[in-house]
């Protein structure tokens, strides 16, 4: 018989209550810069805590800087991270976390779950990564309810700005780390449900391309374009994917001109780069800033480049290797053989692993098209995900009671 039976079936039974909390917390508009929907989302949640009697905190997000339309540095403001306790004196001490928004604004067409039939779900968050949020308070709930509550002390990190790059939480994570001995993330794992062991870093920049404005048919020669000194800038860059192995660099915003009979004097690209190594960063920088002066030769053009974004890659090393072994072993007991996998999706749990704390990031539903209108939930593996992560902690309690 496996141990711990009472709890896991405890969890099963709580499976119409998830999918009921799901459906409520993905009818909640979050998108990343809705600071209306993110209160609303983060009430909704502190309501679900409550039964815990854990301490509550709210820590507000500094406004983010980002180059506008104008290419001008403007402040925009953020929501707030949520840090919740208990068991604060327990000598071991657990992180457990994801993030609340969405890449899905208010004007987005979808809005509510749209599907709920042949175990599918589908609807704006449901994976990425409302339904982890969902498996979380379940596990702590189940944890509460076991006899080793009190010997795991844990703490919950929720992030308000995940899908826009994680702006301001770096020193919160990093507090985080120092109090945590490791940390188990919620967000959706791959569709065949195997967990991410390694990410890569990922890092935003915008180029912002200034020549002079002029009339396209009486002064066209008095005119420096903008945009055409951009569009070399980015047909060097794209070269980059080429000459610096394990990096891609995807050019995914342009914007500038007007009228066309005005020699256009602005123009802005924005650039996301994913990195397989932290030394990559420096090289990919200096690439850029090398292009940025070549442009400053024609006369008359001026390139600038800014780092919006960044974070470092995720490396499976020794502390993460042992930590996912752990995890599959007690895996097994339950008849889950996991399977893992690197990515180049991007998560909180890059930069707790740059801050030393041994991370598994994907304990998330089963899901799949991710930030897409066809975004869907696997709801058998709500209860599945729960049951593999109390199970995880419990067994984890008990090495240490025994131990102790």
């Amino acid at each position: 018989m496996i141990s711990y039976s009472q709890e896991l079936m405890w969890i099963d039974h709580q499976s119409d209550q998830m999918i009921s909390q799901l459906v409520t917390w993905a009818n909640i508009n979050s998108g990343s810069t809705h600071l209306k929907g993110i209160e609303e989302m983060q009430s909704s949640i502190v309501a679900a805590f409550t039964s815990l009697d854990c301490t509550i905190k709210k820590i507000p997000l500094a406004p983010r800087t980002v180059i506008n339309s104008y290419g001008q540095p403007h402040e925009r403001a953020q929501g707030s991270i949520l840090l919740m306790q208990k068991h604060p004196q327990a000598p071991f001490q657990v992180l457990l976390g994801g993030h609340l928004d969405t890449v899905y604004p208010p004007e987005s067409s979808f809005q509510k779950v749209e599907q709920i039939e042949k175990n599918i779900m589908r609807g704006p968050g449901v994976a990425d990564m409302k339904g982890g949020l969902v498996i979380l308070l379940t596990v702590l709930k189940a944890l509460e309810r076991s006899k080793y509550a009190g010997k795991i002390g844990w703490e919950v990190f929720i992030n308000a700005n995940e899908e826009i790059g994680s702006t301001g939480v770096d020193p919160i994570l990093k507090e985080c780390a120092e109090r945590n001995s490791l940390a188990l993330f919620f967000e959706p794992s791959f569709p065949d449900g195997a967990l991410v062991n390694e990410r890569k870093g990922s890092v935003n920049f915008t180029v912002v391309a200034r020549g002079r404005e002029a009339h396209a048919g009486r002064d066209f020669h008095l005119g420096r374009n903008a945009i055409t000194a951009l569009a070399r800038f980015i047909t060097e860059a794209e070269k980059l994917n080429n000459t610096i192995e394990g990096i891609t660099l995807n050019v995914g915003h342009v914007e500038g001109g007007g009228a066309v009979n005005i020699v256009p004097a602005l123009a802005i690209c924005r650039i996301n780069v994913r990195l397989t190594r932290p030394e990559q960063l420096s090289l990919i920088c200096k690439a850029l800033d090398s292009l940025v002066v070549q442009a400053h030769k024609k006369d008359g053009i001026a390139l600038s480049l800014h780092e919006d974004t960044a974070r470092p890659p995720k490396l499976f090393d020794e502390k993460h290797q042992s930590l996912f072994k752990a995890f599959c072993t007690y895996a097994k007991d339950l008849g889950e053989e996991i399977q893992m996998r690197s990515t180049g999706g991007a998560c909180d749990g890059n930069i707790l692993s740059a801050f030393g704390l041994p991370t598994i990031d994907s304990l998330g539903v089963i899901g799949g098209h991710l930030h897409t209108h066809d975004e869907y939930a696997v709801l058998s593996s709500l209860t599945q995900r729960a049951k593999l992560a109390t199970y995880f902690l419990l067994k984890l309690a008990e090495k240490l009671h025994v131990t102790s």
